[in-house]
């Protein structure tokens, strides 16, 4: 697996046995996995008529969305989900059986999913979990991040990579989140995410900050903190550890002028799911 073959390819098995590695641990939760089953079953609503495996969908994004009052609702769905494909095999009817790993154990889900997903599964992959080679991370600036560094004098401080995308807290504005708000709660009659609520929460990002995959002008004032940093810096290990943080700033400045993927995400277009990376990311779900 390779970052081009992630974005384009359509081996959604391949990509779940690669998810899987201990490095994504942080990335493939009880939660995603659950709600991925159940965008695949989304993916293709229509082709699944039964009433008791859509229930079952319905009742495993709730209760994947914290709401532990549908505990109950969720195992009576389990249930009814398997009647609806008692006798059947999982290639007759391979929505029905993803409705059911829905409704099970996220570690069933985790080993069932990865046969007789849909054609959409791909993409529906890559809406939830985003680009793993270029993972989207939160964080306050890295200005303050510096600070709180230089002023405490410790090194155990992870303040991101080159290879990450960086979203800082000040974007996340009281705008920002209503509109992700209203977005993960206010879908379509499919159950997905409405298109236009995603345009409107982009253009609110826009506004709030988030143009480009980070601003130059803060990057390099990042590298002339860091510079400062340093040279006042006598410990031969924490010198070390700065200098490899100095060596990712300047690769970032490379790519800083780069559109924000998050942006490009939310308005890509096509499906979108409850569980989409984007918006979990600005609501800080995982």
């Amino acid at each position: 697996m390779n970052e081009d073959k992630w974005l384009k390819g359509d081996d959604a098995e391949d990509m779940l046995a690669w998810l899987r590695l201990p490095r994504f641990d942080r990335l493939l939760t009880g939660r995603k996995l659950r709600l991925l089953a159940c965008a695949c079953c989304r993916s293709e609503w229509a082709a699944l008529p039964d009433h008791r495996s859509r229930y079952a969908v319905k009742m495993a994004e709730r209760y994947a969305d914290g709401r532990e009052a549908y505990a109950v609702r969720l195992r009576d769905a389990c249930v009814a989900a398997a009647q609806a494909i008692e006798g059947v095999s999982r290639d007759d009817d391979p929505l029905g059986y993803l409705a059911h790993d829905a409704s099970i154990a996220p570690d069933c889900v985790c080993l069932a999913t990865a046969a007789g997903l849909p054609a959409g599964a791909a993409d529906a992959v890559r809406d939830l979990f985003g680009n793993p080679f270029r993972p989207l991370r939160v964080e306050p600036s890295t200005a303050a991040v510096l600070a709180e560094l230089y002023s405490s004098g410790s090194v155990n401080f992870d303040i991101g990579t080159a290879n990450s995308f960086h979203l800082t807290q000040n974007v996340l504005t009281p705008t920002v989140l209503s509109v992700a708000r209203g977005a993960y709660e206010e879908r379509t009659e499919d159950g997905l995410l409405d298109g236009e609520r995603l345009l409107i929460l982009a253009d609110a990002l826009e506004e709030a900050g988030c143009a480009n995959a980070e601003s130059p002008a803060a990057v390099r004032r990042d590298i002339d903190t860091m510079n400062f940093i340093m040279s006042r810096c006598f410990d031969d290990e924490a010198y070390r550890y700065y200098q490899c943080t100095l060596d990712g700033l300047y690769a970032r400045l490379q790519e800083a002028e780069r559109p924000h993927p998050l942006l490009e995400h939310l308005r890509s277009g096509g499906k979108h799911y409850l569980g989409c990376h984007a918006v979990d990311a600005i609501l800080g779900k995982r």
